[in-house]
């Protein structure tokens, strides 16, 4: 049989994929989502996984873990399963170009028989192994604070109106900020890296206290104790679905980066660092030059009471201070006191705009 050239490019793209997918397996970085990305493509036809077998080679190890096969849960996770239909190889061996295809076409001719839906279920039934510990979420609602410790020991804050996604395994601790903002006060584990995830950036731990915040406007890192390393996805050439991080920077204790989609922001006092990080923690918020505007955005993440500025020019006056997160009535009282800035109360709205004499 003669293998035409669009052919064999297919099958140099298949061999290409199969061994990226390889190459980000052994490094551990893959994602929950990448995984999923993985096994739809092992799906796609009983070439990519005899592929996949002969650069892993799995085949010479069948004996050493078939018993995973059984160890696997059983009746669960039915998309980990990977249906394979070797009719169409039963009559027909597959033919390679070259004296570089020619060392492959054994392994290949044993991954089209029945052995491949074998291996193809080693395969599987590691990812279901991997994440047999299920996902946990946590969340909080406006104006709610809660504190848990996970299974590994860490202690994780979350403030208010966040989200978080936490997916343990016996190789990794991941976590994922779905929205909103935490404290992780993180339990040493030399063999399982905890590693944090905020979009397309991850940020990984050395036995540390740090907060992780995601705003609209991007997401801000503050390091109280410890090490921070911030890695950042990055698209494969060849898969759409599979990417690689690159390492950006590293943070220590009193270091905060605000990250944006195109480049990183830090901060220079350590001290108002530290102070900033755990100020809700005590319910508290800390105001250091920022707009009236921010400070209204940070009152409305906590009460019911919103504070709305009508007022441009108002808008960009700065403020410093310590306030009470729930101190809406307090804050408007600040707010009176400074020159050319009124308050007024509307049902449960809190309006700022500018006093009388201020306006034009």
């Amino acid at each position: 049989m003669n293998v035409s050239a669009g052919e064999e490019q297919l099958r140099d793209l298949i061999a290409e994929q199969a061994a990226e997918f390889y190459v980000a397996h052994r490094a551990g970085d893959l994602s929950r989502e990448q995984e999923q990305e993985f096994l739809r493509w092992l799906r796609t036809s009983p070439l990519h996984v005899a592929e996949y077998l002969s650069i892993a080679g799995i085949a010479k190890d069948l004996g050493r873990v078939s018993s995973l096969i059984e160890m696997a849960p059983q009746g669960q996770g039915e998309e980990n399963i990977v249906t394979l239909n070797t009719q169409p190889f039963a009559a027909e061996q597959p033919t390679w170009r070259g004296s570089e295809r020619a060392g492959r076409k054994p392994r290949l001719v044993w991954a089209a028989t029945a052995s491949l839906a074998v291996a193809a279920m080693v395969v599987a039934s590691l990812f279901v192994l991997r994440d047999a510990d299920k996902s946990i979420r946590y969340t909080t609602a406006r104006g709610e604070q809660r504190t848990w410790q996970l299974a590994d020991d860490t202690i994780v804050h979350l403030n208010s109106d966040s989200a978080l996604l936490v997916d343990f395994t016996a190789s990794r601790r991941n976590v994922s900020i779905e929205r909103g903002q935490v404290y992780f006060e993180v339990a040493k584990d030399a063999h399982r890296p905890f590693q944090v995830r905020a979009g397309t950036y991850t940020f990984r731990d050395i036995g540390t206290a740090f907060d992780v915040f995601r705003k609209d406007t991007g997401t801000v890192v503050s390091v109280v104790e410890g090490k921070v390393a911030i890695w950042k996805d990055e698209k494969s050439g060849l898969l759409p679905g599979l990417s690689t991080q690159k390492h950006l920077e590293d943070l220590t204790a009193g270091d905060q980066a605000t990250i944006t989609q195109t480049r990183i922001i830090e901060r220079e006092d350590p001290k108002m660092v530290q102070k900033k990080a755990v100020a809700w923690l005590r319910q508290e918020i800390v105001f250091d030059g920022e707009s009236i505007r921010a400070a209204a955005a940070e009152f409305n993440r906590y009460n019911r009471m919103q504070i709305a500025v009508d007022d441009a020019r108002v808008a960009q006056m700065p403020v410093s201070g310590v306030f009470h997160m729930y101190g809406v009535k307090s804050f408007a009282r600040f707010l009176d006191a400074l020159p050319g800035v009124h308050t007024q109360t509307e049902g449960d709205v809190l309006h700022v705009t500018a006093s009388a004499e201020a306006q034009p």
